[in-house]
């Protein structure tokens, strides 16, 4: 890492032998290296002779024994930029490829606040919101289970809902923001519902 105002990087790679006039076999493998400016290195971009683009990086992971439908905690420790508009691009999102069963963490660009909702059915299930300027550099805990679910934004405990639905989903979806810029540094996932009390110690 270094600042913004660096004009060149010179990478070099240096072999010290042990031993005069003694045969060394070496293999040296560079593959696809990268050099960006951001606060945080992103996937390799393929190219050659210039500067190229992609869309932004969505993984996709099929939910399967590792994931409880029943009950869960996310843990998320998220950076943005501040964007104009009126989308919600999602940090973490559970669903079953549409948005009728879904369980995630966003951020509302037209309110400036990050968020965490629910849908089973079609049918809203509850949400937890709190301003980004507050909690930017977020440490984010949300818990669900039946009729219990809860969340906590920096330490900062929401209030408890009690008719929640856990929706069943198929597949959990990490960065999902085509027109906003956002770093995770780091995504958890506990198939239980975790207290309040640990939701707030796993975001102090």
């Amino acid at each position: 890492f270094t600042n913004a105002s660096t004009a060149a990087i010179f990478p070099y790679l240096e072999l010290y032998p042990t031993g005069a006039g003694v045969a060394i076999d070496v293999t040296v493998r560079i593959g696809m290296p990268q050099c960006e400016q951001g606060n945080y290195a992103s996937s390799v971009i393929p190219t050659s002779t210039g500067a190229a683009s992609r869309t932004a990086d969505n993984l996709v992971i099929p939910t399967g024994s590792w994931y409880n439908q029943n009950s869960g905690t996310f843990f998320e420790n998220a950076s943005w930029s501040t964007t104009s508009g009126s989308n919600f691009p999602m940090f973490w999102r559970v669903d079953d490829t549409t948005g009728n069963n879904r369980w995630n963490f966003f951020y509302s660009q037209a309110g400036g606040q990050i968020g965490v909702d629910a849908y089973n059915g079609g049918a809203y299930q509850g949400g937890f919101s709190r301003v980004s300027s507050i909690v930017n550099n977020a440490k984010v805990a949300a818990a669900q289970a039946t009729n219990s679910s809860n969340v906590s934004f920096n330490n900062n405990i929401q209030t408890l809902d009690v008719s929640w639905s856990p929706p069943t989903v198929t597949r959990l979806i990490l960065g999902n923001a085509s027109d906003s810029v956002f770093w995770v540094t780091q995504t958890k996932y506990f198939p239980l519902r975790a207290s309040d009390s640990q939701l707030q110690l796993l975001t102090q």
